[in-house]
């Protein structure tokens, strides 16, 4: 059956240790908030004042087993101190079906985070995971719209229209906000006009779809059974929080109402209407500024690690069936540069190689052809960076969590396209490291102020903040034989290696996906 337990098992200044139970259900995510408020709908509290939620996961246990308990870590740097309370989801499926939750449990958080003792940034970095390669036009490739099914009923001259809310500033752009740990309210009416019927529909059907208009995907259906409609009246359309869990923070959705009922001779008649909304947490992105004069190279390896990508080495040893004196690459290098919200530490990707093949009697080992590689930078990883710049300091981690969206990712990823060559004899090593140079770009951050009974933000306090994001890297090509300190070409950076010389050190723009060529 489905199940929604959650038991708090430890907390720490590392974390938060929970057991949770989804019995049948395999998807599951924990919200973490400041209040807890009384849902009437449900005679049941849920979490209010949300400061943390978790990406939807899997629990590998759950399903028709004797025990389907398994433990969760959240890290303590995702939410403020002090008490807190959590509260456990768990769904059928990815979309959200048949939902169920758990009941709260108080977190005592009594220990002081990173951003809230004396220092203004974390020197630590966690080490770098090793993922898969993608590029930009895999990760946020579009997929095509189904094809619409055909339909039997007969389109009505009745026109069906949303009640239009108050346009927020969203994301440099307008948008109907609604606060992402309510219930809200949708509403619509139904316009017969003048030669329309004045008496009230026995009975009808109000649908209303929620979609992510990137790929057409469905990700709420909800269907609300009317009876003696009568034509100009607003008919509430009520969406609970549990319903809208499955629906993404900080994203435009695309919404759409059909209302159909029969007619008198046996035919169905329907009637449409589509606006857009986006949910909100207590802070979110109104809009991106200009960035602060001066970059940053991470030219200490030994700090930076983390952010430092060796994507090619030469070869160390060879079959032995012909004389190899020297080795050689020249590739396009395809290098991505991905924002991972969800992810706590950076993701160093494994290099892929369309290579040519060499020339069977050669006696240089050639490595030509395609290369693709990358990087995931982790936005709380990016976030201790901002430290580098004269009195600039980490958000605190609401003022974050504005950032921690998909749609921010995809605007924020950036890619390259860039030869390089090196070469050297088989008794010297060579290698190309990859590391991001970054800007500190400012934005105005909204603070939720206003919330109506409906779930709309009707008001906003402003804020201007700043955050560490990738606009360039350093490509670098070494050989052995030499060391010492070597400037970069441009002159801008200095980096040193102990027994390296450098070959090249190339500053290069990262740009959107589809704006580089090869």
């Amino acid at each position: 059956m489905s199940l929604a337990i959650l038991r708090l098992l430890d907390t720490d200044q590392s974390g938060l240790r929970f057991s949770i139970d989804t019995g049948t259900n395999p998807f599951y995510e924990l919200t973490i908030g400041r209040e807890v408020r009384r849902d009437d709908g449900y005679s049941a509290d849920t979490v209010d004042e949300v400061e943390f939620r978790t990406p939807m996961a899997v629990n590998d246990q759950a399903g028709f087993q004797i025990d389907t308990r398994r433990d969760v870590t959240v890290p303590a740097d995702g939410f403020s101190s002090g008490r807190m309370y959590a509260q456990l989801f768990s769904y059928a499926s990815r979309d959200g079906r048949s939902p169920a939750f758990s009941r709260v449990v108080t977190v005592p958080v009594l220990h002081a985070l990173p951003w809230e003792r004396p220092t203004t940034m974390s020197t630590t970095f966690r080490p770098a995971r090793q993922v898969a390669c993608r590029t930009l036009s895999v990760e946020f490739a579009v997929a095509s719209p189904p094809a619409p099914a055909p339909s039997s009923m007969v389109n009505s001259r009745a026109v069906l229209s949303f009640v239009p809310g108050l346009a927020m500033a969203w994301n440099g752009r307008s948008a109907a906000l609604f606060a992402r740990d309510r219930d809200i309210r949708l509403q619509v009416s139904l316009n017969v006009g003048r030669s329309g019927p004045g008496t009230p529909l026995p009975k009808a059907i109000l649908t209303i779809r929620i979609t992510d208009p990137t790929d057409s995907s469905v990700l709420l259906d909800r269907a609300f059974r009317l009876r003696q409609l009568q034509p100009g009246v607003v008919i509430d359309a009520d969406l609970t929080q549990a319903e809208l869990a499955q629906l993404p923070t900080g994203h435009l959705l695309s919404v759409s109402g059909e209302l159909r009922w029969p007619g008198s001779a046996g035919q169905t008649y329907r009637t449409t209407a589509t606006t857009e909304l986006v949910l909100v947490g207590r802070y979110f992105v109104k809009e991106q500024g200009s960035a602060v004069p001066g970059s940053q190279e991470l030219t200490d390896m030994t700090r930076f690690r983390p952010y430092w990508n060796k994507i090619w080495e030469s070869p160390v040893s060879h079959d032995g069936t012909y004389k190899v004196y020297h080795w050689a690459l020249e590739a396009a290098v395809r290098y991505s540069v991905l924002i991972e919200p969800a992810a706590l530490a950076n993701g160093l990707m494994e290099t892929r190689m369309l290579r040519t093949p060499p020339a069977a009697d050669s006696t240089i080992d050639r490595a030509e052809g395609r290369m693709k590689a990358g990087i995931e930078l982790s936005l709380s990883e990016l976030n201790k960076l901002a430290s580098l710049w004269p009195g600039g300091n980490p958000l605190a981690p609401d003022r974050l969590a504005a950032f921690s969206t998909a749609d921010f990712a995809r605007q924020q990823s950036r890619e390259l396209v860039h030869s390089v060559k090196l070469k050297g004899r088989t008794d010297e090593r060579g290698m190309v490291w990859v590391v991001p140079v970054f800007s500190l770009r400012n934005f105005v951050v909204s603070a939720v102020r206003e919330i109506d009974a409906y779930g709309r933000v009707l008001g906003v306090d402003d804020e201007q903040v700043a955050l560490p994001l990738p606009d360039a890297v350093r490509l670098i090509g070494l050989t052995s034989g030499s060391s010492g300190d070597v400037s970069s070409a441009d002159g801008e950076a200095t980096y040193a290696f102990e027994g390296f010389g450098v070959e090249f050190a190339d500053l290069v723009q990262l740009m959107p996906a589809g704006q580089n060529s090869g």
